[in-house]
């Protein structure tokens, strides 16, 4: 119950900031009700984007209503990437099946002119058979970041 929990709580936490990100895209000047009307003019816009898959191009927006754990890394990563990937997948395994029929994991390549689609594909699905490996331009992948 301890290690399910040490797993489950950062990634809830990593999950709730990304929901928050996609809630308040777009809005170049936004106050939080009960904060004292903290402005949060300068944060990040969010917003959909699209990638490239080796099963064609996906978008952020196809996944509205599920909750979407963005990974960036690289194929030819030593140490962070597999132990994340692996604590993710964990923590995936550890929901029931219907709690993870509502998550999905993108992981997006930090290194586009090495890791090609397949090359990603064939290294996201070795952690978790739902990971979706994804590349995209160093200019695009500059907006999503």
């Amino acid at each position: 119950m301890g290690l399910r929990r040490s797993l489950l709580i950062p990634l809830i936490g990593l999950l709730l900031f990304l929901v928050w990100m996609v809630l308040y895209s777009g809005n170049e000047h936004t106050s939080v009700e009960g904060m004292h009307n903290i402005s949060l003019e300068g944060t990040p816009e969010g917003g959909d984007f699209e990638v490239d898959t080796s099963d064609g191009k996906i978008k952020l927006s196809d996944f509205k209503g599920k909750v979407v754990l963005l990974y960036f890394g690289y194929a030819s990563c030593p140490n962070v990437c597999p132990s994340s990937l692996s604590k993710i997948s964990l923590a995936l395994q550890n929901l029931s099946q219907r709690e993870r029929s509502q998550v999905k994991t993108i992981f997006i390549s930090l290194d586009p002119e090495h890791d090609t689609v397949d090359k990603i594909k064939e290294y996201v699905q070795y952690y978790h058979g739902s990971f979706i490996g994804a590349t995209v331009d160093a200019a695009a992948l500059k907006k999503i970041v």
